[in-house]
């Protein structure tokens, strides 16, 4: 799962700052008998249900046990399955830059938001269950608001409202929240299938060429036969970030 060590106080209160959000945000209120549960939630690929098998694997028995605590006892920290992933959420996306220049340490800003859509994907890659988790409300946790200011730092003073801050930052985001979503389909179809994309096309391009024989579709069919493949999902956020930034430098 992610972030630093989590520990709660028997009244709920978070005794590191880095799980805030587990006191403030979320209003958890311990009813166990204990005056405080160490919880490891350090994300590595080896440890952890959302890591090893993705937020389906997430259960309060399944964490708990990860954890080495009762499941009852768990649920005297946290109520359920929601809060506890949005604490996972926040954790994971607060280390973004970990380890990492800072957003704003990058001149100049063009180059700032490509970093932006880079960190992303490279963290998002890195940890693929965050983008399984259904959108919505943010996240007003700890570690999500310090990546959202890091984010923002490189476009203040540029000449965007700070309503146009915002939107180029959630621009680039669901423009690589989308394409790793793709990626993770495309890995899981050639697992599912035991075939290559070109193997795949192969396959069903002839059958796609038949059902569609007297159509008349020249611009798709034109531009399909340039493509020939499922798809690069990589191509496709970086190719939308560059019309982002340009279109912002002529503002």
């Amino acid at each position: 799962v992610g972030g630093s060590d989590v520990v709660l106080d028997q009244n709920g209160d978070p005794v590191e700052r880095s799980a805030d959000l587990a006191g403030f945000a979320l209003g958890v209120e311990a009813r166990g008998d204990r005056k405080g549960v160490r919880v490891d939630l350090q994300d590595r690929p080896e440890r952890g249900p959302a890591a090893i098998d993705g937020l389906d694997a997430v259960t309060m028995r399944a964490v708990a046990d990860w954890v080495g605590i009762g499941a009852m006892t768990l649920y005297g920290y946290v109520p359920g399955k929601a809060e506890l992933v949005e604490l996972m959420l926040d954790a994971v996306v607060g280390r973004t830059y970990e380890g990492h220049p800072a957003p704003g340490d990058v001149t100049p800003w063009p180059d700032a938001v490509r970093y932006i859509a880079q960190r992303s994907w490279d963290h998002l890659l890195a940890h693929p269950w965050l983008v399984e988790a259904p959108q919505g409300r943010p996240i007003l946790g700890p570690g999500v608001c310090r990546t959202y200011e890091a984010e923002l730092r490189p476009l203040d003073g540029i000449g965007l409202t700070d309503l146009e801050m915002d939107l180029t930052v959630s621009a680039v985001r669901a423009a690589v929240t989308n394409a790793v979503q793709w990626q993770n389909g495309l890995a899981a179809a050639r697992r599912r299938t035991h075939l290559s994309d070109d193997q795949w096309w192969a396959l069903h391009g002839p059958r796609l060429a038949g059902a569609m024989a007297g159509e008349e579709l020249p611009v798709s069919s034109r531009v399909g036969q340039s493509v020939a493949d499922a798809g690069d999902p990589e191509a496709t956020w970086r190719f939308t970030v560059e019309a982002l930034v340009e279109s912002l430098s002529v503002r």
